[in-house]
């Protein structure tokens, strides 16, 4: 599809010379220089082309509106399919992003307990702290402690209600919350 731009730059390039051409044509008006002296014939026959340039003007613009028009089509469907594109390479990265983070912390024990107690550190000096609970939360879903798990993530959505993580969380264990 690349590889048609400069090609179609190129033609409207060409029509927007024509187009211009055409206008000074169209307003060009030759009068003799003495009311007496007849015009020339080259004049004459300019003149007679006159009409066919209007004509020919007209042909032209409505080609060009007729391109300009079938251009804003393969745009727009161009734009809507980047951006569907676009939209799934980020939902991608995201997904990747947080999978990588969770192997990252998934941890066995001595290291399960180290990250637990400083889950909990920080959940002590910071009672508010929703990622500290959701990583606790995600620590004992490893371990299979499900009632600690619930009590994480239900403290998380009293923390944020609309918190989506610990919603599938939840429902992942098959516990209401």
């Amino acid at each position: 599809m690349f590889y048609l731009v400069p090609q179609i730059f190129i033609i409207l390039s060409l029509g927007g010379i024509v187009f211009i051409f055409l206008r000074k044509i169209i307003r060009i008006e030759f009068k003799p220089q003495n009311n007496n002296q007849p015009v020339g014939q080259k004049i004459q026959k300019f003149l007679k082309l006159r009409p066919m340039a209007k004509n020919l003007f007209k042909k032209i613009l409505v080609f060009l509106s007729k391109i300009w028009h079938i251009m804003q089509n393969i745009f727009k469907k161009l734009d809507n399919i980047l951006e569907v594109k676009i939209k799934a390479w980020l939902e991608k990265i995201k997904h990747k992003k947080q999978t990588y983070q969770i192997e990252k912390e998934k941890k066995s024990g001595i290291e399960a307990m180290i990250l637990e107690k400083k889950c909990i550190d920080r959940i002590t000096k910071h009672p508010k702290d929703v990622k500290a609970y959701e990583k606790l939360g995600l620590l004992y879903i490893e371990q299979k402690n499900f009632k600690n798990v619930r009590e994480c993530f239900e403290h998380v959505l009293k923390l944020e209600p609309g918190n989506q993580k610990a919603k599938k969380s939840l429902e992942e264990i098959n516990m209401p919350s």
